[in-house]
């Protein structure tokens, strides 16, 4: 065997570029990072995929960066808002429930787990919530302010009416806030360009101090109440030639409400243009699980919605942009990540890391390289109580995934293929949904057959692995309805101070 011979000079210069390279990952500043998080956008509801989809400057992005084409979320917001903040799997923090956060439970994210924004504050970020938080507020301790945001403007429900920014539930109640008080100017604007503009202003005044030179870097976590329902959008979007093409009435009125997202993303980037700060920027975005096709959403050619853990309701639209900190992009990138993971890339990305035992791995130099994340094994979700769950294995050789799904069952039939596209077959309707399915992903990513029947083995090795996980799940925390939460009593708002 031979050795190749090194000269001093090599040396030297080897010596030299590896210096200036250390300098130069010392001396970087670290980006100013914006998350977009929609809210029940379905994995077809782009143009890249759905052409009839007016989303030009989502696709410009998304063209230019970098696409994230396996991000899994969890199936509803709730819980893959957990797993954003806290970088834990929802079932090893009792938040695993199907059922979303309600308006009059004294329900919280666990006050002991350290956030994404706390995380990002250790590293000298200045941190803002816009937007939709859905993590629990009973308790003013519970509230955006005091779990890591500098600042926060939004609601703290799950659905509310984009223009009167009541909550669609039960009693009504205002439920739109500025810090931690209602924010009663806001009522009668849309809910978008509310968000979009609070945004702006914040990098106004973040970052434009200074001859541009900011002290600073910020971190903003804009999380949409769009494209959930009540699916409303101002007229504009909807007639001429943004959707007024498709056919479809409520896929139409969807398209709307995409499109005046996808003109926010737009508005907030012509800012930082303007700002001269386009280069100091990380862009992730993301929906929070799959689109509810009842409502004009489609997650096609995927199976299941929102709700369910086959791969419509999970596996989500993605990208992250940033050419300075991904110097490779363009490009799609096919490793495997969770939401646990968005919170040790992001502090990755700005040059921290986060605690050993969070199930989240940090993916960063793995994105910049365009190379495997290193990630086997995700969990979709698994909840013992509400009877359903999923968990997916993947190596060199095989890419299993493994649903327990009785939930469907009880509603009488099983997640199958909505919102196709026109001219597309029409899927059947699966009845009954096994409890244990079985699915090839790396020859069926559409979750097409089910092959338990075929992979004996293979399904007892998923499902011994699904009872192991069972053993590490924390049970949910008995929540109750509280009088004192009713919106009539806090002077028709929804408030903090009342668990």
């Amino acid at each position: 065997m031979g050795y190749r011979v090194i000269s001093p000079a090599s040396l030297l210069l080897t010596s030299l570029v590896l210096a200036h390279g250390v300098t130069q990952a010392m001396t970087q500043k670290a980006p100013n990072v914006i998350m977009f998080l929609v809210d029940d956008m379905g994995f077809n509801d782009v143009s890249w995929r759905d052409e009839r989809m007016h989303t030009p400057n989502l696709q410009r992005l998304r063209d230019d960066g970098v696409e994230l084409n396996q991000l899994y979320m969890l199936p509803k917001c709730t819980a893959s808002r957990a797993a954003i903040m806290t970088g834990r799997y929802p079932y090893k923090t009792g938040l695993q429930s199907n059922q979303v956060f309600r308006h009059c439970k004294n329900n919280t994210l666990p006050l002991h787990l350290k956030t994404l924004p706390q995380y990002m504050k250790d590293l000298g970020y200045s941190t803002h919530a816009v937007g939709k938080w859905h993590l629990g507020f009973c308790n003013l301790s519970a509230t955006p302010t005091h779990r890591g945001f500098d600042s926060f403007y939004g609601s703290y429900m799950g659905s509310i009416d984009n223009y009167k920014l009541e909550f669609t539930k039960g009693e009504g109640g205002y439920d739109f806030h500025f810090n931690e008080v209602p924010h009663w100017a806001s009522k009668g604007h849309y809910s978008t360009d509310l968000l979009t503009q609070r945004t702006q202003s914040i990098l106004k005044e973040e970052l434009s101090g200074g001859g541009g030179e900011k002290t600073s870097p910020v971190f903003i976590y804009l999380a949409y109440t769009a494209v959930h329902d009540p699916i409303q959008s101002p007229s504009r979007y909807i007639k001429h030639t943004k959707c007024s093409h498709i056919k479809d009435p409520y896929r139409r009125k969807y398209c709307g409400m995409v499109a005046a997202v996808d003109e926010s993303v737009g508005n907030i980037t012509s800012t930082i243009n303007a700002l001269g700060l386009e280069d100091e920027f990380l862009l992730l975005f993301a929906s929070d699980n799959g689109g509810a096709w009842a409502h004009g959403a489609s997650n096609w050619p995927l199976r299941g919605h929102k709700g369910t853990v086959f791969e419509g309701g999970t596996r989500v639209a993605a990208f992250i942009h940033g050419k300075k900190f991904l110097p490779r992009s363009p490009y799609a990138y096919n490793g495997l990540l969770h939401g646990v993971d968005i919170i040790p890339t992001l502090v990755g990305a700005a040059g921290g890391t986060v605690r050993d035992d969070m199930d989240g791995l940090n993916a960063w130099q793995q994105l910049q390289q365009n190379v495997s994340s290193g990630r086997t094994e995700i969990v979709y979700n698994l909840d013992t109580e509400g009877e359903m769950g999923a968990i997916r294995h993947m190596n060199a050789t095989s890419d299993f995934k493994l649903v327990y799904d009785k939930y469907e069952k009880l509603d009488g039939g099983c997640a199958g293929w909505q919102g196709e596209p026109p001219g597309a077959p029409k899927r059947p309707a699966i009845v009954p949904c096994p409890d244990y399915m079985l699915f090839d992903l790396s020859v069926d990513p559409q979750e097409n057959d089910d092959v338990s029947n075929k992979f004996p083995a293979v399904l007892k090795q998923l499902t011994d692995r699904y009872s192991q996980l069972k053993k590490e799940e924390v049970k949910k925390p008995y929540y109750q309805c509280m009088k004192m939460s009713k919106p009539h009593i806090t002077g028709g708002a929804w408030t903090h101070g009342w668990c």
